[in-house]
């Protein structure tokens, strides 16, 4: 029996070449557990939902670009007072907290889609009628936008109204308003998700440039193999 030792050289991270760094980098984040990673994308998607006046999240998502890949979100039945106060925002293009880039970034693109549909959605009714939107998971093996289906709910007018009264008032205009808000919120849904799962991407991909990761090695007193290998 024979005992083969190697040796070989271990270099500081700006030591090594250009080509060694950017290896150095991806080894690292092929290397690196990204359970961290995904916790805070989960948390930052929950965070943006409540901002936009959502309670109660639950995010769905996988980004492997794969079949069945994306973001979706379940939440508490949104109840009028919410949906209205959801339609101001996007109607006044105003997020509800300035200075947030991917919130600002959403609600900008919800107002443009507010633009297209101006006049013919009525806060008033909403309130009237109680109106509300359920959020139904209909897809268990999927994560993508259209796993979940956006259902609308309603109460009747007051029965003080005659019943000619309501047939008429409640067949020929609320409907109209009720569906055109249901199809609204519908697109403004698909909208917030493909943003979070644009984002989701974009945080996934991301790699540190060279200056940036030779502090994270200092830190932690990485050293490197000729060709990048962290020993």
């Amino acid at each position: 029996m024979r005992t083969i030792t190697n040796t070989y050289n271990v270099y500081k991270f700006e030591e090594l070449t250009k080509d060694a760094q950017r290896d150095a980098i991806e080894k690292w984040y092929e290397s690196d557990d990204r359970s961290e990673q995904s916790e805070l994308f989960t948390e930052d998607s929950k965070e943006i939902l409540k901002l936009l006046g959502f309670e109660g999240v639950k995010v769905n998502w996988s980004l492997s670009s794969c079949q069945g890949d994306g973001v979706s979100f379940t939440a508490d039945t949104m109840y009028s007072d919410d949906i209205v106060k959801f339609l101001r925002m996007v109607s006044d293009n105003k997020a509800n907290e300035q200075g947030y880039k991917l919130l600002e970034s959403i609600v900008n693109k919800l107002h443009e889609l507010w633009i297209k549909t101006n006049g013919f959605i009525n806060p008033q009714i909403i309130r009237d009628y109680d109106y509300m939107i359920q959020f139904n998971r209909i897809q268990w093996n999927y994560v993508h936008s259209n796993s979940v289906q956006l259902v609308q709910d309603y109460t009747e007018m007051d029965e003080a109204e005659t019943p000619e009264q309501v047939i008429k008032y409640f067949n020929n205009t609320v409907i109209k308003y009720f569906n055109n808000t249901e199809e609204f919120l519908k697109v403004a849904y698909l909208i917030i998700c493909k943003d979070l799962e644009k984002y989701g991407y974009k945080c996934f991909e991301y790699r540190m440039p060279e200056d940036e990761f030779q502090e994270l090695a200092e830190c932690n007193q990485y050293e490197f193999t000729e060709n990048g290998t962290i020993v």
